[in-house]
């Protein structure tokens, strides 16, 4: 998990696919208004190496917002 940050460091890939994974959700969580200093954008590639085809991401990011808003309004 040290390359969670740098998943495309040669170092990285013995903790593949769980880095990948790991660095996505990250760039998940301002959708959760948690903050992190990390580029928010997720490219193709990073798509990709997780099996998930890049079309689909605004249908993900939807799914995300919408479960954001649900779980909010429980704790409201």
């Amino acid at each position: 998990m040290n390359y969670h940050h740098t998943p495309d460091d040669k170092r990285a890939a013995i903790g593949q696919p769980l880095v990948a994974m790991a660095n996505l959700a990250e760039k998940l969580l301002p959708t959760f208004v948690v903050a992190e200093s990390i580029r928010p954008e997720i490219v193709t590639d990073e798509w990709l190496a997780l099996g998930i085809d890049p079309v689909r991401e605004s249908e993900i990011m939807a799914a995300v917002e919408k479960n954001v808003r649900e779980v909010s309004s429980m704790l409201t």
